[in-house]
């Protein structure tokens, strides 16, 4: 009888054919071998398929759907996944052979979430984790590589299946689940993350960048156990969404849409006057109009 996996490693792929095989490589060369890896193709046209092909591991599963971007994909991850716990690790990174012994490790309750992983800010709250859930709003310092998730958890709340949502996507996801469950941590080092130049934000469209961000802020107020657990620091949160809106829109020089992202931040919440990004999006564009008109 077959027995199903501790762990499911959710792996969405779209035409990464140069970086794919140093990713599987990494995750078959885990210490802890009880896992399967789900390898979701979201519509690649290059030479992804042939890469993963190669690979004769019936823990290797591959599935091909039309692009409908990383959330939805890694929606269908979990929805097909058989592994006590979620793994996920993006195509274009890798793990160290010991990143799965680490989480077996942290995660031995089934009712709580875990994160590995440095902190920016964990020398402000060491490895006090009802502090790391609470600071969480404030900044989304998880690397997706890192997050651990009893499957169970994910039975009622997922990503938000949208093509728009292209930035904070996870960060939504880790909101949730710190408003809802108990966490674990652990600062270990077991995977890298490879900050090429495809990731810049300059690649980002910006009218999916408005809909996704107001599509996030509609999802979250309207979740009970978010604006319950964070309460007025939820106004904040939204505030400095536009605030990220008006860094986006100075970078591409639209003024009009950096005024009224600052506009819109100042109408969730004014303490986001206390906040760097605000004063440094309103000088950005000051100087830019200056400078364009």
């Amino acid at each position: 009888m077959k027995v199903d996996p501790i762990f499911s490693i959710i792996l969405p792929t779209f035409n990464r054919e140069n970086f794919i095989k140093r990713a599987i490589d990494s995750v078959l060369a885990q210490v802890f071998t009880d896992f399967e890896l789900i390898i979701i193709d979201d519509g690649s046209t290059d030479n992804t398929d042939k890469v993963v092909c190669e690979y004769d591991d019936p823990r290797v599963k591959y599935f091909y759907k039309q692009n409908e971007e990383r959330n939805i994909a890694r929606n269908f991850g979990i929805t097909i996944a058989k592994g006590q716990y979620i793994c996920f690790l993006d195509s274009d990174d890798y793990l160290l052979p010991n990143h799965l012994e680490v989480a077996r490790i942290l995660c031995r309750d089934v009712s709580s979430w875990g994160y590995i992983g440095n902190l920016t800010w964990s020398y402000e709250v060491g490895n006090n984790v009802d502090a790391i859930r609470k600071n969480l709003i404030k900044e989304n310092p998880f690397a997706i590589n890192g997050v651990i998730i009893s499957r169970e958890l994910l039975t009622d709340i997922r990503f938000i299946e949208s093509r728009n949502l292209l930035v904070s996507e996870d960060h939504y996801l880790w909101l949730l689940l710190a408003a809802r469950y108990p966490m674990q941590y652990s600062s270990a080092v077991t995977y890298f993350v490879d900050n090429h130049v495809d990731r810049s934000l300059r690649n980002i469209d910006k009218e999916k960048l408005v809909e996704g961000i107001n599509l996030l802020i509609e999802n979250l107020s309207k979740d009970f156990y978010f604006m319950d657990f964070y309460k007025n620091d939820a106004q904040l949160y939204f505030a400095c969404k536009f605030t990220f809106l008006a860094l986006i829109a100075n970078q591409n020089h639209d003024w009009h849409l950096a005024l009224k992202s600052l506009t819109m931040a100042l109408k969730k919440d004014f303490r986001v006057l206390q906040t760097k990004r605000f004063w440094a999006s309103l000088k950005n564009l000051t100087l830019g109009w200056l400078k364009f008109k």
